[in-house]
């Protein structure tokens, strides 16, 4: 199967690679300094599916991926790899209550955006630079919250 992957550059000269279609069953992502590093990154990581699908015994289909020429970003990529670089406290967040108090939005609002889907018309993919900035604030603000907490213990 073919699979077209799309090459973005962002202004701070970093490329970005991500499929154009939903894989369903995983994400793949590819990053680096340069159009190189990204798409070997992006290899990569299809590569590491293929070796986690096996030790589940699963199947994973064969993809021929076609790199589409890059697109120059007028403001920074959008992160799609949240999830991952938040993996060690995922489970202990209420992201819905974190969407309703610091983002004033519906509880699901997080969550698609931790699963990479444009939401509501949105047309980018992951955080922008302002949801992460939002993000950031939001679980520094947290922190403080949990730490006074357990001060007050």
């Amino acid at each position: 199967m073919d699979i077209s992957v799309i090459v973005l550059r962002g202004t701070d000269g970093h490329y970005a690679c991500y499929p154009a279609e939903d894989l369903s069953r995983f994400r793949l992502a590819g990053y680096g300094h340069s159009l190189e590093e990204a798409q070997a990154d992006f290899l990569q990581s299809y590569q590491q599916a293929q070796e986690l699908e096996a030790l589940n015994q699963n199947d994973l289909p064969q993809y021929r991926f076609t790199f589409l020429p890059v697109e120059q970003l007028d403001s920074p990529a959008p992160i799609t790899d949240m999830d991952h670089r938040l993996r060690d406290i995922r489970l202990s967040i209420s992201w819905g209550d974190l969407a309703n108090r610091y983002f004033k939005k519906r509880s699901t609002y997080l969550h698609h955006k931790f699963t990479v889907r444009p939401l509501d018309g949105e047309s980018t993919r992951g955080f922008s630079p302002q949801d992460t900035e939002q993000l950031r604030r939001a679980l520094l603000d947290l922190a403080d919250r949990i730490r006074a907490a357990a001060d007050s213990i």
